[in-house]
């Protein structure tokens, strides 16, 4: 048995980008005005629109700090799925489709 605590184990997902539905004005100002699409494409340029920084470390997601909310409805045939970008360094990893995007999604 592995003396390793549910602390240690990682349990979330990483958003690439992100089509926002509001606060376009905010995310805009935290990026210097920068194109609608610069503006969240990519895990930097999304935690820099959304002013989110390492002070959320380890913040619960069911808190009052950082939560989720109901968004749309999507169907498992607008899921696509491949292989991650840009991690040469992840060895057996690499080819796993372990990336999901909404298919047509313009911001992806």
């Amino acid at each position: 048995m592995s003396s390793r605590t549910v602390e240690d184990i990682p349990h979330a997902v990483l958003s690439a980008r992100l089509n926002r539905v509001k606060g376009l004005r905010s995310c805009s100002r935290r990026r210097h005005g920068r194109s609608e699409y610069e503006l969240t494409s990519g895990p930097g340029r999304l935690c820099l629109a959304m002013g989110i920084d390492r002070k959320l470390d380890k913040a619960d997601l069911l808190g009052d700090r950082v939560w989720l909310e109901d968004g749309l409805s999507i169907s498992p045939r607008q899921i696509a799925r491949g292989p991650r970008i840009g991690i040469d360094y992840a060895e057996k990893w690499i080819d796993k489709p372990w990336r999901f995007w909404v298919k047509d999604n313009p911001f992806v």
